[in-house]
């Protein structure tokens, strides 16, 4: 496939409302698709240390977005172990700070 395909796909996508929606508080500073085959899961770090978690094929706008805030500094980055979907690493800017969380039926617990 070439440059002028992807160009000219990249013209043809479109933004709708339905898929917009505010994920954490403050800007964004990381973000990870999840693998998951069924849902569309994405994951998201803002700078004051909220981890959201939305559900894009979600159809009901108060249950497609989950967060809560486990630092209180950014989240630099965001990883899905591919061994194991169910943790998501998450780190923040210095390297002791790295933690992984486990999700049970789409919760972090």
């Amino acid at each position: 496939m070439d440059l002028l395909f992807f160009t000219d796909q990249l013209h043809r996508l479109q933004l709708s409302e339905k898929s917009v929606a505010k994920v954490v508080r403050e800007r964004i500073f990381s973000m990870a698709v999840h693998p998951c085959e069924d849902r569309l899961l994405v994951f998201t770090g803002d700078k004051l240390g909220y981890l959201g978690v939305f559900d894009v094929e979600e159809e009901q706008a108060d249950k497609c977005v989950v967060m809560y805030r486990p630092h209180v500094r950014p989240i630099s980055s965001i990883i899905v172990q591919p061994n194991d979907p169910t943790k998501v690493g998450r780190g923040q800017a210095t390297p002791a700070a790295r933690a992984y969380c486990t999700f049970d039926n789409g919760m972090p617990v």
